[in-house]
């Protein structure tokens, strides 16, 4: 008997196949969560167990970024991919509505309203800035927490490090 090795490639737990059949577009979140999971956090969590850390809980609280894949303008470009690519799910800024458009209909409907909610939470979100900066500036000499801030550990860089993303 002849024994040959086959590859296969694992895009989730239930979905395998040969390298020279998969897709060869670049990889999804899913292909990739699932082997930073099956294959690459097991080998580390056993070297890391041995100084009294746990990897896995490491990965569970790290921050996610959230990416969409961006959809396809050409009316006949019908490329295959994952579910991802044909949802898309965005949210209202203004009543915070699910909507596959920019503004719902009830927001659009309103246009003065809507531009006024939305420059006031502007106007906040500029205030919440301006305050943060007379905070540094008493701190540390400047007002821009970005040039002259050398702490991590500081509550107000790490907020005003969250309210420009």
């Amino acid at each position: 008997m002849w024994c040959i090795r086959q590859s296969w490639v694992t895009f989730d737990s239930t979905c395998q196949t040969t390298p020279r059949s998969a897709p060869r577009s670049r990889p999804s979140l899913e292909r990739v969560s699932y082997y930073i999971t099956k294959q690459i956090l097991p080998p580390l969590n056993r070297v890391f167990s041995l100084i009294g850390l746990d990897v896995f809980t490491w990965y569970a609280e790290l921050p996610r970024v959230v990416r969409i894949a961006p959809l396809s303008t050409e009316p006949g470009d019908k490329k295959k991919g994952t579910i991802s690519h044909y949802f898309s799910t965005m949210t209202c800024p203004v009543c915070q509505e699910l909507t596959p458009t920019d503004l719902c209909a009830n927001c659009r409907a309103r246009p003065q309203l809507s531009a006024v909610t939305l420059v006031s939470r502007m106007r906040g979100w500029e205030r919440t800035h301006q305050h943060l900066a007379e905070i540094c500036y008493g701190c540390c000499g400047s007002r821009d927490a970005k040039l002259s801030c050398v702490s991590l550990d500081c509550p107000v860089f790490l907020q005003a490090r969250a309210l420009h993303t």
